[in-house]
């Protein structure tokens, strides 16, 4: 697997790109928008877990 993981790693070197300006930016924001939901943390608590976790396990509610 080294030869081939090096092999493809080469190939991916010689692969020459341009992009379109609007394709670029769209790719940007979208990069950004993700990096800002990652940096928000989703906060839902649900109040009845361990309400549920405390009747399953008892048997009661």
């Amino acid at each position: 697997m080294d030869k081939l993981e090096k092999r493809l790693k080469e190939d991916a070197g010689l692969i020459k790109v341009d992009l379109a300006p609007e394709l670029q930016e769209r790719i940007r924001a979208s990069l950004e928008s993700t990096e800002q939901a990652k940096q928000t943390p989703q906060t839902t608590k649900t109040p009845g877990t361990s309400l549920w976790w405390a009747s399953s396990l008892t048997g009661l509610a």
